[in-house]
């Protein structure tokens, strides 16, 4: 997977996975006392929304992981690698 280009907006970011022709916008981001970080995730194609806003854990294993399992269920024509991203996602959001 080739990184994402990533911009930053108010309140939030923009990763770009041209590779995969994959937009994510995360917005409303929360670090909590408990060491979860919660925000608003929305994944976007080129010609369709994937996923709407949604209230996301960035920082559990479990919702990336079934997160990146019902959207390779539900677009299964799309060559992505979705546990991939997720994870990507989780660590780089926890990151910046």
């Amino acid at each position: 997977m080739i990184e994402p280009s990533i911009t930053v907006q108010i309140g939030g970011y923009l990763l770009d996975f041209k590779d995969a022709g994959i937009l994510i916008k995360v917005t409303r981001l929360d670090v909590h006392k408990d060491g979860r970080v919660t925000g608003s995730l929305t994944v976007n194609s080129k010609d369709a929304i994937l996923m709407p806003p949604s209230t996301f854990n960035f920082a559990s294993d479990r919702t990336r992981a079934m997160t990146a399992k019902q959207l390779g269920e539900k677009y299964p024509a799309r060559k992505v690698d979705w546990v991939e991203m997720f994870d990507y996602l989780g660590n780089k959001i926890q990151e910046l």
